[in-house]
């Protein structure tokens, strides 16, 4: 008895005139509508985050690169296997490139270019970074 009475009072509560279902179902086209594009939000996050990984990774590659290049008595191809050796543990970077290009007697300068991983397929985001470093360089007469 309580029950029937019950559901005679959720019937009323929940029809919108004589003979319409109210809001049922609602929930699930609104989650139908919004979900794709919550989804697409969370992946274009995702992507930005890999990317910004990949700068990451490329630009200190570079800066360890520049450093083990400039040391003393060392060549500037002694930084790019260094930037080869690190990128090779870091998986982050696809195709890298390591160069020396634009380096001088007294400057070392590496780029390292590549790609970042990417969530769509057939798109691949380049990432190019570049260090500079002075040489180091033994100075006798000024006791350096």
């Amino acid at each position: 008895m309580w029950r029937r009475g019950g559901q005679r009072w959720r019937a009323r509560c929940t029809s919108v005139g004589a003979g319409g279902r109210g809001d049922e179902g609602m929930g699930t086209l609104e989650f139908t509508i919004i979900a794709p594009a919550v989804m697409l939000i969370l992946c274009a996050g995702l992507q930005l985050g890999m990317w910004y990984l990949a700068q990451e990774a490329a630009l200190t590659a570079a800066r360890k690169a520049a450093t083990a290049g400039a040391a003393y008595q060392a060549r500037p191809g002694d930084g790019a296997d260094r930037a080869r050796t690190w990128l090779a543990g870091v998986h982050l970077i696809k195709g890298t490139v390591v160069s020396t290009a634009g380096s001088s007697a007294d400057r070392v300068r590496v780029t390292v270019t590549g790609s970042s991983l990417s969530l769509v397929p057939g798109w691949t985001p380049q990432v190019t970074k570049s260090a500079e470093v002075p040489v180091e360089r033994w100075d006798v007469e000024a006791g350096l």
